[in-house]
């Protein structure tokens, strides 16, 4: 490497201290995963709440009793999406990407 070539390693600093902190989350709730800008970019609805009022949903519960074949048809024709589990992944890598300052 040339003499007179300084590197900044800010930059890295800062993403591996960004990295260690999610590292040490366990679990994410979905009103961070889901947030308004990504609900109203891909679904019909404005917020969170909105789209599991519509879909019947109001807890925790109704969320794990839901079978996969409805929700999937529920996000097929109101979303961006083919399934659940699509939206969820693309939730996930945005809410990192965000948090990795990307």
């Amino acid at each position: 490497m040339p003499k007179n070539v300084h590197m900044n390693f800010s930059g890295l600093k800062k993403l591996q201290k960004n990295v260690d902190k999610l590292s040490k989350q366990k679990n994410v709730p979905l009103y961070q995963l889901f947030t308004q800008s990504f609900i109203s970019k891909n679904t019909n609805f404005s917020n969170l709440d909105e789209f599991f009022n519509a879909c019947n949903i109001h807890s925790n519960e109704d969320l794990e009793a839901i079978s996969d074949a409805e929700i999937d048809k529920f996000v097929i024709q109101n979303t961006k999406f083919q399934s659940w589990q699509e939206m969820l992944d693309t939730s996930v890598a945005e809410y990192y990407k965000n948090e990795l300052g990307f």
